[in-house]
C-alpha cells in the first residue's frame, strides 16, 4: 500500500511537470535559427529488412491457410511463388511456401506495387495449402520429376482458379488485390495475336476455318497459342491479342473456358478426392478439346506452372516501369466485348471481359 501511495505521489508530480516541461522544449525548438534533424538513427539493414517481410509473410501464410504446420522460404534464386509438403526429420508434416527474397525481388514496379504483387503470392499459395488436394501438387509427376508437363500445368492452372475463388470468398478483402496481380501478370504475358500473325496466320483458311496443314510444327504452334489463350481467358478473363484470332478460335477459347468455369463452380464442399478426380478429368478434357498434346510447356520442377511464370524477377529495363503501369492501366480500362453463342440454345449475346466478377 505504501509502495502504491508512493508510485501514485511520484506520478503525479511527473505529470504536472511535463507540460512544462515539453512547452519550454517547443519553445526552443521554434526560436531556434538550425532546424531539429529528423535524420533517422536506425537505419535497417537488408538482412533486417528480408526478416520483417519473412515475420509478416509467415503471419499471413499460417492465418489465411489455416494451419499451423505451414513455413516460409525465402530463396535468393527463386523464379517466384510455390507450395510443397515435406517431412521433417521428426515425422512431421510441413507446407513449405517458397517466395522470393524480398531484396533481389527486382520487378518493374515502385515498392508499394511490388509488395501487393509479394502479399498476392503469398496468400495465393496460403489458399493452396488450405484447399488444393494433395495428389494435384503430383499429378503429371514420378519421382520429383515432372514427365508429363503438360498435364501438370494444364491441372494447376485449373487448380489456381478454383482456388482463387474460395479465397475471395473466404478473404473479400484481397478481391482488389488479386485483380492487380492479375493486371501485372497480364502485362507480362505473351501477346497471343503478334503469335498467331507470324506463325500460324498463313497456315490457316479463314472462309473454311480449317488449317491447311497437318504437320507436327503447326499442331505444336497452334497448341502454343491455345494454351496461352485458354491461360489468360480463365486466369485474367483478358487476352492480349484477342481481336487479331479467327473467330472460330475465338469461340473454342470461350466455349472451353465457360465450361471449365461451370464444373469448377459444381466442386464447392466436395471431398478432396471428389475434387482430385475432377480436377483429373478436366485436365485431360481440356488438352483434348484444345488440341494441345503436341506442346511442351517449359515446367523446370513439380508445383511450377505456366501462369507462375509470370512473376520472375528481372532487372527492369529503361522504360518498362512506365510501360508496365501503362498495361496495368490497359488490362482495367479497356474492357473486350466478345459476342458468345450459347451452346444450350444457340442464341448469340455479348459478354464484356477483363473485371473477373467474383
Amino acid at each position: 500500500m505504501a509502495y502504491r501511495t508512493t508510485a501514485n505521489k511520484t506520478y503525479g508530480q511527473n505529470r504536472r511537470k511535463a507540460p512544462a516541461a515539453a512547452a519550454a522544449k517547443l519553445q526552443q525548438v521554434a526560436s531556434s535559427s538550425t532546424p531539429p534533424s529528423y535524420a533517422s538513427k536506425t537505419v535497417m539493414t537488408a538482412n533486417a529488412v528480408q526478416s520483417n517481410m519473412s515475420s509478416l509473410s509467415l503471419f499471413l501464410a499460417k492465418y489465411l491457410s489455416g494451419k499451423n504446420n505451414v513455413v516460409i522460404s525465402p530463396d535468393p534464386n527463386s523464379d517466384g511463388y510455390s507450395v510443397g509438403k515435406r517431412k521433417l526429420v521428426n515425422g512431421q508434416i510441413i507446407y513449405d511456401i517458397k517466395v522470393p527474397h524480398w531484396i533481389n525481388y527486382k520487378l518493374p514496379l515502385d515498392d508499394k506495387s511490388k509488395y501487393r504483387v509479394y502479399r498476392s503470392g503469398v496468400w495465393h499459395e496460403a489458399q493452396h495449402v488450405a484447399e488444393t488436394p494433395d495428389q494435384v501438387f503430383t499429378f503429371g509427376t514420378k519421382d520429383d520429376e515432372v514427365k508429363e508437363p503438360l498435364a501438370h500445368d494444364t491441372i494447376n492452372i485449373l487448380e489456381d482458379r478454383r482456388i482463387e475463388d474460395i479465397g475471395v470468398e473466404k478473404w473479400p478483402g484481397y478481391a482488389s488485390e488479386r485483380l492487380f496481380t492479375n493486371a501485372y501478370a497480364w502485362t507480362r504475358r505473351m501477346d497471343v495475336g503478334i503469335f498467331w500473325n507470324a506463325y500460324l496466320k498463313m497456315h490457316y483458311d479463314d472462309i473454311n476455318r480449317v488449317y491447311l496443314k497437318d504437320e507436327e510444327y503447326i499442331r505444336e504452334r497452334k497448341g502454343h497459342m491455345r494454351h496461352e489463350a485458354f491461360l489468360q481467358r480463365l486466369l485474367v478473363m483478358k487476352i492480349k491479342g484477342w481481336d487479331q484470332l479467327p473467330i472460330a478460335e475465338r469461340d473454342l477459347i470461350e466455349h472451353e473456358a465457360t465450361m471449365v468455369e461451370h464444373e469448377l463452380a459444381k466442386l464447392r464442399k466436395q471431398s478432396p478426392e471428389a475434387i482430385y478426380r475432377k480436377l483429373a478429368q478436366l485436365s485431360m478434357q481440356v488438352i483434348k478439346d484444345l488440341e494441345l498434346k503436341d506442346y511442351a510447356p517449359e515446367i523446370t520442377h513439380v508445383g511450377e506452372s505456366t501462369w507462375d511464370q509470370s512473376f520472375k524477377p528481372h532487372t527492369p529495363a529503361p522504360g518498362e516501369a512506365q510501360q508496365t503501369r501503362t498495361g496495368i492501366d490497359d488490362y482495367f480500362d479497356q474492357l473486350m466485348t466478345v459476342e458468345v453463342v450459347c451452346s444450350g440454345c444457340g442464341k448469340h449475346y455479348t459478354r464484356k471481359l477483363g473485371v473477373r466478377e467474383d
